[in-house]
């Protein structure tokens, strides 16, 4: 039986609100106009409201039968007044118009119940909040629980209460402790190298930190640290339109506890124009993942059993007490969705080389999964990759430091061109080239006639060099390796083959790692190289995946496209991605003339000799379209309408794709009371018509917490969604570069999260 984690409000389809209406007058109507309203509504009368279009006007709804009292608001250049306007209508679920601002008013009301009872605190959104103490400490790191809430409508059912539990990390050494000292000592030195890297300032990025006054806590981001000043000796300085003739002054005036002598840095707050002192013992650094200690790095893995069990009594002492008085009440079970609403997404037949078909899992067991993820290295190796360019360059550079010893060296190179070799059906030749130092081994990749792929082992000490390589070394296709993963897989190699016994029925440890190791390595060169290393057996429901995504600086978005036409014996396999600068930094929306061409640009680098005419697309857009997006893409298809790329009347789907689901849902399979397991994968839940969560790793690989669904949704009640969901599980199955796990990601999402990352790097180290 699959289980959520949402609690389904009482009432379900017949559920209803009040509310009031409220005017706001000003000659200045801004959206932040009304969220403001919204804001001091909650904080200070904890009434739940929103913005919203009644009776052709904008007007305050808010979730009250009680006149709304009166307000005064007011910034640096503006004025507004909140007065009362009456009797709101009365929202009936039953009517769809209604459903998502009745999710939003009982989100809000259920955010304010929360506030003002539990003993939380919450800092970079209102639907966010952390334990007041840590779970767990490693070093100078502390881990805390927090909860995300959110209220969605289902269909049929009425409104959910979403409660998510993830991990943060924070350090529990203030800046202070950091800097505190600028004597010279090595001590005090190796605290600031710290700093630096748990910052990840090595890296160009500034370092999120925890300013936490006693009294409020915000989000900031680390500039500087002020060597030689104190809160009294930073000189005068305005905030919000105020002057202060010190930061010691400023905390006097607002009751901060700080003193004349406490140490200052210097930080950037959201929405403040430029950096401002603050006290650095007030400040505590946000750690990511990737700098966590061993002993830390699992600790946000949360399994099914311990997650039911988490948010059961997180919901039963905190949120039940809470929202009551809000006249909201919850199932107090999870919702168990019915059969109507689960979907298992049948998983492909895969063709290899020969014609050779791996068939999907017979059945729904873990073993049958499992088995059909095993099956694609065995069968690789046995009959070869579906396709192999017949002008590949079979001669590549294998790029490692002179630190390493030959028999390392010989040994990677070796089994990775046998492994290589194995897979194409064709002899491969490694080059070894040797090098002192990463400029050096750039130096002569960059003297070479016509660049190539390298694999390059380096290491990590530096992380700047991963940004150098991708910048000077652009024209060249790179694998990268990191020398303490190749020396720790060797030495483990070794160690196995010593003590291997001959009697043993499969290889020890340390052997399977290192060829699981080559295998990865091999597989990446594979695509690099052009390989596709298997491919669909039957034709999907699209000919055509288009997937748009932007990446996390907007400063470039990516597009690719993937081709499967079995029955097309002229192209039968083919994709391409490219990487555009994108103008507007400031906002997620491509220009819809930007778009437009791009989409061209990339139909156009289809081969020549595909003749045939595309008859269906899937349009796959990471994110939440917004501006005119649409129109761009629509203005794309009559002129690949017009280029013969598309067929006049081609299917064309847009939908949403959300690599997490934006309200954090998740779902398992619940064993009894007690016990729960991941969902096999492939599992899909339908919230609506229009809205599917896809969980596309499950209990067969998926080995620690629990599985992250995917959410699709579509742009129109027309589009299928069940033969959408059906096509992306079917592109997650491309997973080239893991064959034995499952992949989050279709194929197409994959290539553009990829190459925006390696552009990133780029630009990074190029600004530098």
């Amino acid at each position: 039986m699959i289980e959520t984690n949402i609690h389904l409000i009482k009432g379900g389809t017949a559920f209803c609100l009040n509310t009031r209406l409220a005017q706001i007058r000003s000659q200045d109507k801004s959206p932040d106009i009304f969220e403001k309203a919204c804001s001091i509504l909650a904080k200070r009368y904890g009434l739940a409201a929103v913005s919203a279009s009644v009776a052709n006007e904008h007007q305050l709804l808010v979730a009250s039968s009680s006149s709304v009292p009166a307000l005064q608001l007011s910034g640096d250049d503006w004025l507004a007044e909140v007065v009362d306007n009456g009797n709101g209508p009365r929202l009936l679920f039953s009517i769809p118009e209604n459903q998502s601002i009745m999710a939003q008013l009982v989100e809000r009301s259920s955010i304010i119940a929360i506030r003002r009872q539990a003993k939380l605190w919450n800092l970079e959104s209102n639907r966010i909040w952390y334990e007041t103490t840590p779970f767990a400490e490693s070093e100078d790191i502390s881990a805390f629980r927090r909860y995300h809430f959110s209220v969605i409508p289902i269909d049929n059912l009425g409104l959910g209460l979403v409660i998510h539990i993830s991990t943060a990390f924070f350090t529990n050494r203030t800046v202070a402790d950091y800097f505190c000292k600028n004597d010279g000592t090595s001590s005090q030195k190796d605290w600031r190298k710290r700093f630096e890297f748990l910052s990840q300032r090595q890296k160009e990025q500034k370092g999120t930190l925890l300013y936490n006054t006693s009294k409020s806590k915000h989000k900031c981001y680390f500039e500087e640290f002020l060597y030689e000043v104190t809160c009294d000796t930073t000189g005068s300085f305005r905030i919000k339109g105020e002057s202060y003739a010190s930061l010691f002054d400023y905390y006097q005036k607002t009751n901060a506890p700080f003193t004349k002598s406490d140490s200052v840095a210097r930080v950037s707050f959201p929405g403040i124009s430029r950096p401002v002192p603050v006290a650095a013992r007030a400040l505590r650094l946000r750690v990511m993942n990737d700098a966590l200690p061993i002993s830390l790095k699992q600790a946000d893995k949360i399994a099914p059993t311990a997650r039911h069990q988490f948010i059961h009594s997180f919901f039963q002492k905190t949120i039940e007490p809470a929202v009551q008085q809000y006249k909201i009440d919850f199932e107090t079970k999870f919702w168990k969705p019915d059969v109507k609403n689960n979907y298992r997404f049948p998983l492909p037949a895969l063709r290899f080389a020969a014609g050779k078909i791996l068939n999907p899992p017979k059945g729904s067991t873990i073993h049958e999964y499992q088995r059909y993820y095993r099956q694609r290295c065995t069968l690789l190796s046995k009959f070869g990759c579906f396709h192999v360019p017949i002008s590949m360059n079979r001669h590549f550079k294998v790029v490692l430091p002179k630190s390493l010893s030959e028999t390392l060296q010989k040994r990677f190179a070796v089994d990775l061109e046998s492994r290589i070799s194995c897979w194409i059906k064709k002899s491969c030749e490694v080059e070894l080239v040797p090098y002192h130092d990463i400029t050096e081994a750039i130096t002569k990749l960059q003297k070479e006639a016509s660049p190539g792929l390298a694999t390059i082992i380096f290491d990590n000490t530096e992380p700047e060099t991963y940004f150098n390589l991708s910048y000077e070394l652009k024209n060249w296709r790179i694998k990268r390796v990191l020398c303490p993963t190749l020396e720790r897989k060797y030495h483990a190699l070794i160690a196995a083959e010593k003590n291997c016994n001959s009697s043993d029925d499969k290889p020890p440890k340390g052997v399977r790692d290192w060829q699981g190791f080559i295998d990865l390595v091999a597989l990446d060169v594979l695509q690099q190289l052009g390989c596709v290393p298997w491919t669909f057996a039957e034709d999907l429901n699209y000919e055509a995946q288009l997937a748009i995504d932007v990446g996390a600086d907007r400063r470039f978005f990516a597009l690719s496209l993937l081709i499967c036409r079995c029955h097309d014996r002229q192209l039968p396999f083919w994709i391409d991605t490219i990487v555009l600068p994108k103008p507007d930094h400031k906002n997620e929306t491509i220009n819809e003339e930007i778009l437009r061409d791009a989409i061209v640009k990339l139909f156009k680098r289809i081969p020549s000799y595909a003749s045939t005419k595309i008859r269906s697309l899937l349009v796959l857009r990471d994110g939440r379209k917004c501006g005119n997006e649409l129109v761009g893409i629509r203005a794309a298809q009559a002129e690949l309408a017009r280029l013969g790329c598309l067929q006049l009347d081609a299917k064309l789907d847009i939908v949403d794709f959300h690599k997490n689901s934006n309200k954090d849902i998740r779902f398992w399979e619940l064993l009894d009371s007690q016990n729960a397991n991941n969902v096999i994968d492939g599992s899909g839940l339908f919230l609506t018509s229009k809205v599917v969560l896809i969980a596309n790793t499950g209990a067969a690989t998926l080995r620690q917490g629990t599985a992250d669904p995917i959410m699709l949704v579509a742009s129109d009640d027309q589009t299928n969604m069940t033969v959408v969901a059906q096509d992306v599980v079917a592109a997650t199955q491309l997973n080239f570069s893991s064959p034995k796990v499952a992949q989050r990601l279709p194929l197409t999402l994959k290539r553009t999260d990829d190459e925006l990352k390696a552009r990133a790097a780029q630009e990074i180290r190029r600004i530098k």
